[in-house]
């Protein structure tokens, strides 16, 4: 497998291509009788697919950005050392031991609030009667 593949035209078609009979790859030239495939909507990516793909030569369309060299090397992984994960494990846990400590939750009194209701006196009822209400509510206060 070559390293790289380049594009380029050496003699460009005369025809348009919008006038060639579509196909699914692209179109058919009938001048001269060839599939001309539409590189123009493939990402770099499918271009060298179809080129390490099909070795034969190709008719095709493509836009000016395309004609360019792809590499088709692609990049190793690298090989970490194992001084480089020792030291990142060693940051991880002493980083991991300093962050503990002992949490604990507020204790709080529940607070009580207590409000009597004034006595009221109403003209429909003897005066003398009255009624009183207690109301105890019970909770905690933050803020």
């Amino acid at each position: 497998m070559k390293p790289n593949i380049t594009l380029g035209i050496n003699k460009p078609c005369s025809k348009k291509f919008e006038n060639f009979k579509a196909t699914k790859a692209g179109g058919f030239c009938g001048s001269c009788q060839k599939e001309v495939i539409d590189f123009t909507q493939m990402t770099d990516k499918e271009i060298i697919a179809y080129f390490q793909n099909n070795q034969k030569k190709s008719c095709g369309r493509f836009n000016e950005s395309q004609l360019k060299t792809y590499s088709t090397v692609t990049p190793s992984k690298r090989m970490y050392s194992l001084k480089k994960i020792g030291i990142g494990l060693m940051s991880f846990s002493l980083l991991s031991l300093l962050t503990i400590s002992k949490s604990q939750a507020q204790q709080t009194n529940p607070t009580v609030i207590t409000e009597a209701s004034e006595k009221k006196e109403n003209s429909n009822e003897e005066i003398n009667s009255t009624t009183d209400k207690t109301i105890t509510i019970t909770g905690n206060v933050s803020c």
